[in-house]
């Protein structure tokens, strides 16, 4: 009975680990931040999904939407350096920054 009951704790304690292990594998580790460069009086930049700290988990798709106030235009879009539209997605990899450049609105 002794012997019986030592396999069946060995074979409940390898399923756990299994399970751990298995577990473990499915959480994304690595986590990354967004970083915002932009005059908040003239614009917006939204996030979604919105992180309160802009920490987001590898593997994460964000769509940026860019928005000029009244009286000003959104004139450049940067991700880390790349020129990008008003609205795009990314897959965060890394720490990223985005940096938008609103000017005056030119009347025509």
């Amino acid at each position: 009975m002794k012997n019986k009951n030592k396999i069946l704790s060995i074979i409940v304690a390898s399923v756990l680990c299994a399970m751990l292990i298995l577990c473990t594998a499915c959480v994304p580790s690595s986590r990354w931040e967004v970083t915002l460069d932009y005059d908040t009086t003239r614009g917006t930049v939204e996030l979604s999904p919105m992180e309160d700290d802009f920490i987001y988990y590898e593997g994460t798709e964000i769509t940026v939407t860019v928005s000029a106030n009244p009286g000003y235009v959104a004139s450049k879009i940067y991700l880390d350096g790349a020129l990008k539209e008003k609205q795009f997605t990314f897959t965060i990899t890394s720490n990223v920054r985005i940096t938008v450049e609103f000017d005056l609105a030119t009347e025509s």
